[in-house]
């Protein structure tokens, strides 16, 4: 998405309200990214070529390992794959700040003449929410 356009050497005014898209729940609404496309378009082509081809080639003591080993790896990666791709990466703060009083989630708006940037000192300006890591409150606790 382009932000902002330069002409003449200084900054275009007309885009300094940002409306953000509606936030996705997960990795599995339409439209996909390219590379997630491209990622699972190469992990069949992979699997392919090692069951297909690769395997046959293998002396046939070592075929069952030649199934056996890349099979659970390849099963520990599809599912580690599917599991982050629907786990919804939001916290519960910035998903209850999103939603307006129907439950519907609402559209964030920047305004770049106000903030250069959308996370600044710890806050984000778009959810209006502070901004913080988990790991460093754990060991601000401990």
């Amino acid at each position: 998405m382009v932000l902002m356009s330069v002409q003449g050497g200084s900054r275009d005014r007309s885009h300094d309200l940002i409306s953000t898209a509606v936030p996705r729940v997960n990795g599995w609404e339409c439209p996909w990214h390219p590379l997630q496309v491209l990622s699972w378009g190469v992990v069949l082509f992979l699997s392919l070529m090692h069951y297909g081809f690769i395997v046959f080639y293998f002396p046939s003591y070592w075929r069952i390992m030649g199934y056996t080993v890349p099979g659970i790896l390849f099963i520990i990666h599809i599912l580690s794959t599917i599991l982050t791709t629907t786990i919804d990466p939001a916290e519960a703060s910035v998903r209850d700040k999103l939603r307006d009083s129907n439950g519907s989630v609402a559209r964030g708006v920047f305004d770049r003449r106000r903030h250069e940037h959308v996370i600044e000192d710890l806050h984000c300006h778009i959810c209006d929410v502070n901004v913080v890591c988990e790991f460093i409150i754990r060991k601000l606790k401990s």
